[in-house]
Order: structure tokens, then sequence, then C-alpha cells
């Protein structure tokens, strides 16, 4: 059954191509309402303005993020489950928004005060749960003795980088490729 997307999420999908395609800068309101099928100032019926359309992107993909990693490690008994969960997770989310992840990934230093500070401070948590991860398996053992900033440094990039792979349709499914990247990337931090 085909979804029904909401005059909102139509706008936030649309802008989200446009954003990815053209680059946030050089995609005018006008231009985007004219993709939507509207006359301009019913865009801002929706979104208060270009900035808060991006915003809201970075945002709601901060949320998905979060709440993903928050889904894939709570039932995880080990840090190298726990980990693994996650990167799958990261995955899958970037699968599930390939447009909008990119936005994400590229767009977001676009934002003004204050929500640059707040979007930095989100990216700043998401970061420490995979460093809590990293620190827990280096305790238990399971990990060998890394330094953690440049371990989740690494792994993120990493996997925000693979979604190149997904957005290219490189026979690869989300799941795939996170077993693949899993025994690349977690080998060299197990314990051997």
């Amino acid at each position: 059954m085909e979804e029904v997307l909401s005059r909102k999420q139509e706008i936030r999908q649309v802008a989200g191509r446009m954003f990815r395609e053209r680059g946030y800068s050089a995609t005018s309101m006008r231009e985007l309402a004219r993709a939507v099928g509207i006359e301009a100032p019913s865009l801002y019926n929706h979104f208060a303005s270009k900035e808060a359309l991006l915003s809201d992107i970075c945002f709601g993909m901060a949320e998905a993020f979060f709440n993903a990693f928050k889904s894939a490690t709570c039932s995880e008994t080990d840090a190298a489950s726990a980990l693994k969960a996650a990167m799958q997770a990261h995955l899958e989310t970037i699968s599930s928004h390939l447009e909008l992840s990119e936005v994400f990934f590229r767009e977001w230093p676009r934002l003004s005060e204050p929500e640059l500070s707040r979007f930095r401070q989100l990216r700043s948590r998401y970061e420490a749960g995979f460093r809590r991860l990293l620190r827990e398996g280096m305790q238990s053992g399971e990990f060998q003795k890394l330094n953690d900033k440049v371990a989740v440094f690494t792994l993120l990039s990493a996997l925000n980088a693979a979604g190149d792979l997904l957005r290219s349709r490189a026979s690869l499914d989300a799941d795939e490729l996170s077993r693949q990247m899993s025994r690349l990337l977690l080998k060299g931090i197990l314990k051997k």
C-alpha cells in the first residue's frame, strides 16, 4: 500500500531532493514551490523560511538516528553486539532516508545560531553513545585499547560515506553493507 504524504512531508521530501542535487544555497523557495506544485507564499504556511526547512530536515534526521541507535542497542548484552547493531541501525537509517540523510550530512553547517549549537550538541550526544559502547568493550576486554574519539570518528566517517554506495544502488542493501562493514571495521577494534 502506497504511503500518502502530507503536504509538509511532500515539501520536506522535494526539498531534500533539491538540496541534495543543487545544494541548499542554490535552491530558492520559489523553485521549491514550483517543484511541489504550489505558489511560493503557500510554502510559508508550512515552513517559516528555507532555513526552517533545513532545520526540520536536520533535526528530523537526528531524531531518526537517535531512535534507531536506542532501539538497536537496548537489548544487546555485550559491547561488540551492541556496536554491530548500532552500525547496522545507522546504515538502515541512511538507507531509509537516502536524500534527506545526504542533506543532513552535508548541509547542517548552514544552520544559524542557536540551531547550529543545538545541532552540534546532538551530534556530540550521538557520538558519545558510540564512544560509550567502545569504552564498555575495552573495559570488558572485547576490544583492544583505543582512543575512543579516533575510533568513533573512523566508524562514523565510514558509515556516513557508505551512504554513497547505497545511493548508487551498487547491488548492496543496508543489511549486506552492514555485514561487510562490520567485518571490516570491527576486526580493527576487536581484541585478538
